[in-house]
């Protein structure tokens, strides 16, 4: 097994595309000041080494253009990876949406960790759960938005509905294609968005009423 832990300012991930490195397990480049470069080289690393298990690049910021957000096509087609680490790299709306619909199609990625964000909107916490949907191979995920107090009910009812997608996940897999909730509480959860009034019940002692 090939494990790579450190680099000096990103040129180990270059030297690793061009040595053209196939059979790495884990890589791990937490706070390496990585660049948009070696975003994109990255995602070419994970595309040669269909080995890749663990990828880690905690606290090196990006600017997520359309550029950098093309790093997530390639984890759409990963068949290997399974824990993708994100923590402190200033995702934004645009990045979180790609993020979802990698969780849409990827069915290996089992542990997901963003930790708390500043930069992306309510709205894109919503439509990322709504994608996480669809998902039925991740079973630990850490993401949280950073000073949510504006829209708190349904802050606190978006991460209550991903721990019950992740607690779902880690049923078997019988369970998990026969599994089944009532989806008007959380209809009624993404209500909200098109102006409607809080009420008590529901999901987790929150119901969303048209006004």
């Amino acid at each position: 097994m090939k494990k790579v832990e450190k680099n000096e300012n990103g040129k180990l991930c270059l030297a690793l595309i061009v040595a053209k490195c196939r059979d790495l397990e884990t890589l791990r480049l937490e706070n390496q000041a990585l660049q948009e470069v070696f975003l994109m080289t990255l995602a070419f690393i994970v595309r040669n080494n269909p080995k890749l298990r663990v990828l880690n690049i905690d606290r090196n910021l990006f600017s997520w253009d359309a550029r950098e957000i093309n790093f997530f096509q390639f984890l759409k087609i990963t068949t290997s990876l399974q824990e993708l680490s994100l923590r402190e790299c200033d995702l934004n709306d645009q990045a979180l949406d790609s993020l979802g619909e990698v969780l849409k199609s990827n069915k290996s990625l089992k542990r997901l960790y963003i930790g708390k964000v500043h930069l992306f909107s309510l709205k894109a916490f919503r439509r990322f759960v709504q994608a996480l949907e669809s998902n039925t191979s991740l079973v630990e995920c850490d993401i949280d938005i950073d000073s949510c107090t504006t829209h708190f009910l349904v802050h606190t009812a978006l991460k209550n509905r991903i721990q019950k997608i992740l607690k779902r996940n880690r049923k078997p897999r019988q369970n998990i294609l026969s599994f089944k909730e009532s989806e008007n509480s959380y209809s009624q959860l993404l209500c909200y968005f098109n102006k409607t009034e809080i009420s008590d019940g529901g999901p987790d002692g929150i119901a969303l009423t048209s006004a």
